[in-house]
């Protein structure tokens, strides 16, 4: 009785510490709409959720597992000679509505000055310098 007791405690908590909830993120670069990216919401390396950014570079995950208000993303979009991607780790703070907009320039400006290299390097990787969100 005490291990069946104990096995319905560990099972609550666990089940208890993630939260079911609606995420909304906005992705921009330098103020313009990070628009039609696959997108997946995670922590760390877990993937939570799925959803595409829109026109105004919105996305919306339904019903996501969080465990805390710190996720992470991963987006890829393919263009017409090339595929391009990007993560976001250890950036994102949702806001206790559980939105986030999230600026790349900050994240770029950041790799500029580790690495050296142009931000438009990183940019046009990624897919940055050519967004057409029409």
């Amino acid at each position: 009785m005490k291990t069946i007791f104990t096995l319905f405690i560990a099972l609550f908590c666990y089940a208890t510490s993630f939260a079911q909830v609606d995420v909304d993120l906005t992705l921009t670069y330098h103020g313009k709409a990070v628009c039609f990216y696959d997108v997946e919401l995670k922590h760390g390396d877990v993937v939570i959720a799925k959803g595409k950014t829109d026109a105004a570079g919105h996305v919306h995950f339904a019903d996501a597992s969080i465990i805390s208000n710190q996720v992470d993303i991963s987006a890829k979009k393919k263009g017409v000679d090339a595929e391009y991607e990007f993560s976001v780790n250890g950036y994102i703070t949702l806001d206790e509505n559980h939105a986030a907009e999230f600026h790349l320039e900050k994240l770029l400006e950041e790799m500029t000055a580790d690495s050296g290299m142009p931000e438009s390097m990183f940019a046009e990787g990624w897919g940055l310098m050519a967004l057409d969100c029409h």
